[in-house]
């Protein structure tokens, strides 16, 4: 899998930063370079911001909120090094309303409509989304449901809950779905799970045929042996009977921020 322009940007300021940071550690650079990266950093961090909006805009994916996050704390470094705002890194925390901002935003112009109500199916003990139960919103036949929340928890583990294709999102929370107990059709079922900061956590019946694409921008990522750590991972597993089964799970596991853990039982 190539990396995206939006990766090798952030990959190469990473760089830039932990190279300049190691240098004057060691005393190399001089304080007057030193005051110069400090000036720099934040237009580089604005580039960055802007190339990776431009990705999420072209491929409509939910990155483009952690970039717009990214341009306005960037712009405001840029502001402070222009002596037209007041604002330093640590500052950082102030920004929190703009999550709700941007959560906001998102639900105003997304094309997908989601309703969330306390009426469900499936068993009443269910926690979803922070709530004692979910509705998600049913779709013509052949079509995925959608279900949207803004914050709290994702827990699906009852006996015999429905797998159906669906598409999950959660803004901040963590989400544990067993797939161990729930009703499985025979047929390839597709859920679509995607959040910004959180951890996800699925069980996976040893006899279920399964194919997993997972995300992660930053944090862990787990897929039964396979792991990765750090920044901008990526695994994708198939088992080797998946083309040829009858009843099988694909699962699109995408997170900004957090861990994401796979096991089989």
């Amino acid at each position: 899998m190539g990396k995206s322009l939006a990766q090798i940007m952030f990959s190469f300021c990473l760089l830039v930063v932990g190279i300049v940071l190691l240098l004057v550690n060691l005393g190399v650079i001089s304080l007057e370079i030193k005051q110069l990266f400090v000036v720099l950093y934040p237009f580089l961090l604005l580039v960055y911001g802007v190339v990776l909006l431009i990705s999420g805009i072209r491929k409509r994916a939910t990155n483009t909120f952690l970039a717009i996050f990214i341009l306005v704390f960037a712009g405001l470094l840029c502001l402070d090094r222009l002596h037209l705002f007041t604002f330093a890194f640590m500052d950082f925390w102030k920004l929190w309303p703009l999550i709700m901002i941007i959560a906001a935003l998102s639900m105003m112009f997304k094309k997908s409509k989601f309703l969330v109500v306390t009426n469900v199916n499936w068993a009443k003990e269910d926690k979803v989304f922070g709530k004692p139960s979910i509705h998600i919103k049913q779709k013509p036949e052949g079509k995925k449901k959608r279900a949207f929340s803004l914050v709290g928890d994702v827990k699906i583990n009852t006996e015999n809950w429905p797998a159906e294709p669906m598409t999950m999102h959660n803004t901040i929370g963590n989400y544990f779905i067993d797939f161990s107990k729930a009703y499985i059709p025979d047929k390839e079922t597709h859920i679509e799970i995607s959040g910004w900061i959180g951890d996800v956590k699925i069980i996976i019946p040893d006899n279920l045929p399964v194919r997993i694409e997972g995300e992660v921008k930053i944090g862990d990522l787990q897929i039964f042996e396979q792991s990765k750590d750090g920044l901008g991972n990526k695994l994708v597993y198939k088992s080797p009977d998946y083309d040829e089964a009858v009843r099988k799970l694909s699962l699109h596991i995408y997170l900004n921020i957090g861990d994401v853990t796979v096991k089989k039982v």
